[in-house]
């Protein structure tokens, strides 16, 4: 429980002192929570839940025989053969469990909770690493990490290689861990005890080195050379043997080869960044209240009074407290990460923990209290007036952020996968200096304060878009939050395979099928699906608006049956389709359905002369397949605006699949070359809207690596549009080069405006799945303007985080200009190689 009192300071000093005493958090009703930026893969098998919070994958499902609820997940002994955790990403030869979390610049941190059970002398806990792989032509610069506890056989080898080759065995004496014992004894520790295991991959040190850390219960225990850059593939029970790369407790069966592990695994936490010391030390404390469910002993937070009715108010001043956060009894899980985030946030700017509280614990009317940071909706907050509703299918995307007297309400609409509260407490830290580029560290901007005013404020935003989706690699949910990425889902998929598989009905049933496609007119196939529509919903709890796909097959195959010919055109054809099975869930379900389509390709437009309207829930997502480099009004793009205007005659909820994949293909060389078309994009969200589009979906993958920070402009120029495309580009990169580059920023703004200019500028057509040779687009001279606007940006900082920023667009910028140069070569010499041609020809 948590208690509030005060008591008067000594005459000499002016404030009051409020001591809140809180039980360990998650030893009541408030429930422990780890450290949340960069999270991103969380499962709590003590609460038979888990999370891939990477955007990947899908959480985890926890198989028959491996948890004895609700405590943890039993490795080993008896239940050997039945051990394991499944993910339902896994892939289909069976062996990879979790889809790769690609992590830059070598920093992971992999936090586990586990208790041996009978483990003998002899056996012990092990981190297992690799570094290099024979005929890669750079040694040490990856290393692929497995979590794993075998089921059989396994590679057990545990080497690190640094950047000069050298090895490093972490087992045999290499690091002061070597091997954890089974009982306590001068420097080891009895792994038969509930016990936090921490492993930490740090590749961005000073010397170019990287170094990995092991933490036991909070405390640092060995420190080694590791490798420079890491990928994490997170492969949990590997059904294959000899796959171990990184193993967890186990028992040495003979001198080469490990056996299963006996014990209880409580926690599995993995990160994409180097958690710190302290952080380590905060998740040791809340993990250990969270599993045990033990009351741990009050902790007492002295947090200075705030004054009433103050213009601005004061959250930390001069390393002293004079807030609290405070979430509701009943909260979803969101408001928690939303609540860690702003607590993780403001220390980080300030050296100073603001306490974590329930709001039935606070008293707005006490004269004497501290200022209170509501995040999340609570009866509190709606005793204030603050009305936010909480329906994800009717009311969407919804936050305020207000002050009153004392408090700072931080209030979205977190109804189902909405996260309106996270979104107002990554908007207030973005006010309050803070930024958010990229996943990697370098490329986040946490100011460091002595004192954190809130100022007055009357915040209410509402996305434009209900469904704003970026399919690019980031899985950092504080990069999602501050971008705002997200929304009530929107299906799709080719899904027509799977609604009607082939394999299974062709042989029955051979006129259901055309050659690519399914008969979209054939009753049985539209009774078929609708069948399997009206399942879905009804496994769907409470009233929610399902979306449910029906995206055609890729190809443009489509069936040439009578009643399919008769209806003319194929788009035509997909919505007398989707208005079909509507009508059949129309039925039963009304008002519990979105059928989704896509219009591209064959299915691409209606035809001006079409007269046919969809029935409601019926939705229409088009493809933007026209000129890239001009915005959609400009005239080389009028079939895809007609096509847009045909389709939203019929009344059809609109939506847009938008390509975002420069290095598709034949394109393949954009990947390292950046593409920023900054106000054309904008541009392009308001006509959508303008004409009734409510979900946007970029497809953005085929990236190197996870896109940055090549492509950070495209991306939080786009996500800034996707919520308020009323913006201006300019206006958003101003505001993002000022707090990332500081007084280098103008040189910074300069470069990407010259890129976006000569998209802009530039006479060659970028379709949808090839832009053009990118060095027509950058000409030499604007390759030379680039690169002196980098180097007077690098001469203009001395701050090493700004330098070190600057340093990854050169970087950036030379390899471009390396590509493009080849590309200028290769067209020199194909054109001199041709005249040759044509003057031998000519000389006989």
């Amino acid at each position: 429980m948590t208690a509030l009192t005060h008591k008067r300071k000594p005459a000499c000093r002016a404030a009051l002192i409020v001591h809140i005493v809180t039980a360990m958090i998650g030893s009541g009703p408030l429930r422990a929570e780890p450290i949340g930026e960069n999270l991103v893969v969380r499962h709590d098998f003590f609460r038979g839940t888990g999370e891939d919070l990477t955007g990947n994958g899908r959480d985890a499902r926890i198989g028959l025989g491996a948890v004895q609820l609700p405590r943890f997940v039993w490795l080993g002994g008896e239940y050997e053969k039945d051990s394991r955790v499944s993910f339902a990403s896994a892939g289909r030869d069976g062996r990879t469990l979790e889809r790769t979390i690609a992590v830059r610049g070598g920093d992971a941190t992999i936090e586990i909770w586990f208790e041996g059970v009978e483990l003998e002398h002899g056996d012990y806990l092990l981190f297992d690493g690799r570094g290099h792989r024979p005929g890669e032509p750079e040694r040490a610069r990856g290393c692929i990490l497995r979590l794993e506890v075998p089921v059989g056989r396994a590679d057990v080898g545990m080497a690190l290689f640094d950047r000069q080759g050298r090895e490093h065995d972490i087992v045999n004496g290499g690091t002061p861990v070597s091997t954890i014992s089974t009982f306590d004894k001068e420097g080891r520790l009895n792994i038969n005890r509930l016990r936090q295991y921490v492993y930490v991959l740090d590749g961005n040190q000073p010397d170019g080195n990287g170094k990995w850390s092991m933490y036991i219960d909070g405390a640092p225990v060995g420190i080694a050379p590791a490798v420079y850059r890491t990928s994490v593939d997170l492969n949990v029970f590997t059904l294959g043997p000899g796959q171990a790369q990184y193993t967890i407790a186990g028992r040495q069966s003979d001198r080469y080869n490990q056996a299963s592990p006996r014990g209880r695994l409580y926690r599995m936490l993995i990160y994409d960044r180097a958690l710190g010391a302290d952080e380590v030390a905060s998740n040791r404390q809340t993990g250990l209240a969270a599993i045990t469910g033990a009351d741990a002993k009050p902790v007492a937070h002295e947090v200075a009074s705030a004054p009433p009715d103050a213009e601005a108010l004061v959250l930390v001043d001069e390393g002293r407290p004079h807030a609290v956060i405070a979430i509701a009894a009943h909260r979803p899980r969101a408001v928690e990460e939303a609540a860690a985030a702003l607590h993780n946030t403001i220390f980080r700017m300030t050296g100073v923990r603001l306490p974590i509280v329930e709001q039935t614990q606070v008293d707005l009317s006490a004269p004497v209290r501290p200022a209170v940071l509501l995040v999340g909706p609570s009866p509190l907050t709606d005793r204030l007036g603050i009305d936010v509703v909480q329906n994800r299918d009717h009311e969407h995307d919804h936050y305020v952020i207000r002050t009153g007297d004392r408090w700072v309400a931080l209030v979205g609409n977190d109804d189902l996968n909405l996260r309106g509260s996270a979104y107002a407490v990554y908007d207030l830290l973005q006010r309050l200096g803070c930024g958010w580029f990229g996943q990697d560290e370098a490329w986040h901007v946490i100011p460091r304060v002595r004192k954190l005013v809130v100022p007055p404020m009357n915040v209410d935003e509402r996305a434009a878009f209900r469904f704003r989706s970026l399919s690019a690699p980031i899985r950092a949910q504080c990069v999602r939050d501050a971008w705002r990425i997200g929304g009530r889902a929107y299906a799709i998929d080719h899904a027509l395979d799977h609604l009607v598989p082939r394999r299974e009905h062709l042989e029955a049933h051979p006129d259901w099928f055309g050659p690519g496609q399914p008969c979209m007119t054939h009753p049985d196939v539209v009774d078929l699906i609708a069948s399997k529509f009206c399942m879905r919903i009804d496994r769907t709890p409470g009233n929610q608006i399902l979306s449910l796909c029906l995206m055609v097959n890729d190809n443009a195959n489509f069936c040439r049956c009578d009643r399919c010919a008769k209806l003319g055109n194929h788009g035509e054809l997909m919505l007398h389709f989707a208005n079909e099975v509507a009508r059949r869930l129309a039925a039963t379900h009304a008002g519990r359905y979105q059928i989704t389509n896509l219009a591209y390709w064959a299915t691409f437009d209606l035809g001006p002369d079409s007269t046919s309207r969809a029935e409601p829930g019926v939705s229409v997502q088009t493809l933007h397949q026209g000129n890239r480099a001009k915005p959609i009004e400009h005239e080389s793009n009028a079939a895809v605006r007609a096509a847009m205007y045909n389709w939203s005659r019929t009344g059809a909820e609109m939506a847009v699949y938008d390509w975002w994949i420069p290095g598709f293909k034949h394109s393949a060389h954009w990947r390292k070359v950046p593409w920023y078309p900054g106000e054309t994009t904008l541009r392009d969200y308001r006509f959508w809207k303008k004409h009734g589009v409510r979900y946007v979906f970029h497809e953005s993958n085929r990236e190197a690596g996870d896109g940055l920070p090549i492509r950070w402009p495209l991306w939080y120029v786009g996500a800034r549009g996707l919520w308020n495309p009323d913006v201006r580009a300019e206006t958003v990169m101003s505001e993002a080069c000022n707090k990332l580059f500081a007084s280098a920023a103008p040189h910074m703004l300069g470069f990407y405006a010259l890129l976006e200019k000569a998209m802009a500028d530039t006479d060659q057509t970028a379709s949808v799945w090839n832009l053009p040779p990118p060095h027509l687009v950058y000409t030499t001279p604007i390759q030379a303007r680039a690169g002196a606007l980098l180097s007077a940006a690098a001469d203009a900082s001395d701050d090493p985080r700004v330098l070190a920023r600057i340093e990854d667009e050169r970087k950036m910028w030379k390899g471009a200009t390396e590509v493009m140069a080849a590309m200028r070569a290769a067209e020199e010499k194909k054109t001199k190689d041709t005249s040759e041609q044509l003057e031998d020809a000519a000389g006989m």
